[in-house]
């Protein structure tokens, strides 16, 4: 079988308040019962310059953060230590963009997605953490079909969001053809399955592998969906939506590679930013901030904690503005780099 495969770049013209909700409540959830917390910085010595992804992995945190070669800052939570782990560039063991990093169902390995290179590599984990041919388990080339934006690993195949006829998301097999596609957006679907529509109405996808939960949240709206995998097919739990996205959406063809942008408006609100789960939980992180608020110095964010069916229990409340999310296997503290447009972000740490 040939799959194409197209290379569909992200290209935002971002405006730089709040969105209106009524008073106590943020997109479908009441903010009474919710928690301030307040957190510590750690690492204080370690430099983060551009991240772009946070993943906790037994007693490491890895920030996908590229400079000076390496693509990846490796700390430890143990005495908050760090180091440069994974090279750049096109030999055995360096990675061009990675995208992701995803455990696997028995918690032994780590895996590595390259989106550039389209490899997932998977390595055994000890406690130095080698990224070497001693630790190397698998290396499979990743050719995904027409219309994919993000992948992840799950079990023997892939889940995908994209422009997938009128489906939203695809759950593939190893050799990606299609097992099961799903999802449909609740608000205006008019031209859904477009490449169009997807930019539009872009989402962060997450998976819990020990729940067989699947979870995919807005950026530009505050539709939060979760599902449940029975006998290879993803069946809907639970989904929370009140607003739309309000982008303009443009696309160009350059040399044969489309780029989609979006350009915000006064009116364009930045809805979910990050997903990540324990075994028992899922939380999502909330903005609900119109972007030209963004700058503002009151500014709050919310971190949404869910069941794996996807039934809400509680909410946290930063008064901050965070990027990205981890929490620990116990559920008791939650990692997370800091958003600042004048200021160096820095790893916070939360009791939850």
């Amino acid at each position: 079988m040939t799959h194409r495969f197209t290379l569909y770049f992200i290209v935002p013209f971002i405006i730089l308040s709040c969105n209106n909700y009524p008073d106590g409540q943020i997109s479908a959830f009441d903010v009474s019962g919710m928690t301030s917390i307040n957190g510590e910085e750690v690492c204080i010595d370690t430099d983060i310059m551009s991240p772009r992804s946070l993943y906790l992995f037994k007693d490491r945190l890895f920030l996908i953060d590229k400079y000076e070669d390496m693509n990846v800052t490796m700390i430890s939570l143990d005495d908050y230590s760090s180091s440069r782990v994974l090279p750049s560039g096109n030999g055995p063991h360096e990675f061009l963009r990675i995208a992701s990093f995803h455990s696997t169902i028995d918690n032994t390995s780590l895996g590595v997605y390259d989106n550039r290179k389209q490899k997932y590599v998977t390595y055994k984990t000890e406690e130095e953490y080698k990224f070497s041919d001693e630790t190397l388990i698998d290396e499979i080339k990743v050719t995904p079909i027409d219309g994919t934006y993000t992948l992840i690993p799950y079990k023997d195949g892939y889940i995908a969001n994209g422009a997938f006829d009128n489906n939203m998301f695809t759950y593939m097999n190893m050799d990606f053809s299609v097992i099961n596609s799903f999802g449909q957006y609740p608000g205006d679907n008019a031209s859904q399955g477009t490449h169009e529509f997807f930019q539009k109405n872009q989402t962060v996808i997450h998976v819990n592998h020990n729940s067989c939960t699947f979870v995919a949240a807005g950026v530009y709206n505050d539709w939060l969906t979760f599902y449940k995998e029975v006998d290879n097919r993803f069946v809907l739990s639970k989904e929370y939506f009140t607003y739309d996205s309000d982008v303009t959406t443009s696309s160009t063809s350059i040399q044969g590679i489309t780029q989609i942008s979006n350009k915000e408006n006064e009116n364009t609100v930045r809805g979910y930013r990050a997903l990540c789960s324990s075994s028992n939980y899922i939380y999502a992180l909330y903005w609900g901030i119109k972007s030209v608020d963004i700058g503002s110095p009151n500014n709050k964010c919310y971190i949404l904690k869910f069941t794996n069916n996807g039934d809400y229990i509680n909410g946290y409340i930063v008064e901050d503005l965070l990027r990205y999310i981890a929490v620990d296997e116990e559920d008791e503290y939650l990692y997370a780099i800091t958003f600042s447009q004048t200021e160096n972000e820095v790893l916070m740490k939360y009791k939850l």
